[in-house]
């Protein structure tokens, strides 16, 4: 089977940041090693915990599109090294919950929700269900306090949560985030979930708008799918077959060029870890927020 353009186009822009000279060193590798000091500290700064978020920003990205890279090369053992960039982006985000949640009420930070969201479609499309729970309850808590927020175009994040709801067997519900203020792009998922027929035409036209998402064709575009290769992953029509199964309902297809990539094939177990850095990096932040 030819490879689809927009996946070819992908997997050669990927190789071809991956092997730009000084990116590795600039995007990874330095990030890496001042991480890796400021975990010896015994006690870090509100400076160096700054570091800490912005380093982990930075090695969550490269770690999603080499793994990312990998899978669409063919590499298996992509999917662990994209799995540990999720689970750093995940530590990203509470940390800056952590730290905006000591400031003032009127000094806090805000920030939208896309990427815990994506993360929490990829724990689901995955089947990590240990890392959905941990993201689901820290947007849970950073909408509560008013650290995070939705965007109110299209009902991405809010689909993406009540995804989540109802792979626990619990009611949809609206934790805070913003409704939709145009069309509800998501919205017709639960209008025709009872039959898998019109789910798989559905999940069909959820990639072609995943594809103007990423591709920011209607000009609504913030970015959910802006780290690279999460524009050609389909993360939620993967996490949308997962949790059907799990449920024991019938399970859509969906002819699109986006089921067409390795990135398609979700490992049937949750990807294993090969870097202990997310857990180190786990422990300390425990160590320097109360409650972390």
């Amino acid at each position: 089977m030819a490879e689809p353009r927009i996946i070819r186009k992908a997997r050669i822009g990927l190789q071809e940041f991956v092997a730009r000279p000084g990116n590795k060193e600039f995007h990874y590798d330095s990030p890496r090693s001042e991480l890796e000091q400021l975990l010896r500290k015994d006690k870090l700064s509100e400076r160096e915990l700054n570091y800490v978020y912005s380093n982990l920003m930075q090695i969550g990205v490269w770690r999603i599109r080499t793994g990312g890279l990998a899978v669409l090369e063919g590499n298996q053992r992509g999917w662990a090294e994209l799995h540990l960039g999720m689970t750093m982006k995940l530590l990203e985000f509470r940390e800056f919950y952590a730290g905006t949640m000591q400031r003032r009420p009127g000094d806090r930070a805000t920030t939208i929700t896309y990427i815990p969201s994506l993360v929490l479609a990829h724990a689901m499309a995955v089947g990590d269900e240990k890392l959905a729970s941990e993201v689901a309850e820290l947007l849970t808590r950073g909408v509560a306090h008013g650290v995070f927020h939705g965007y109110n175009e299209h009902g991405y994040e809010l689909f993406i949560f009540n995804l989540f709801q109802t792979s626990r067997g619990d009611a949809r519900r609206n934790i805070g985030l913003e409704k939709p203020n145009t069309r509800d792009r998501f919205e017709r998922v639960w209008q025709v979930c009872d039959s898998v027929d019109e789910l798989s035409q559905e999940c069909a036209k959820l990639c072609d708008t995943h594809l103007d998402i990423a591709e920011d064709k209607t000009g609504d575009s913030y970015g959910q799918f802006e780290i690279d290769p999460c524009e050609i992953y389909p993360v939620e029509i993967l996490a949308i077959q997962r949790i059907r199964k799990k449920l024991g309902l019938p399970v859509p297809t969906c002819d699109h060029d986006l089921m067409k990539s390795p990135l398609a094939d979700a490992p049937i177990e949750p990807p294993k870890l090969e870097d202990d850095l997310a857990d180190r990096v786990l422990a300390r932040l425990k160590r320097e927020y109360e409650g972390f």
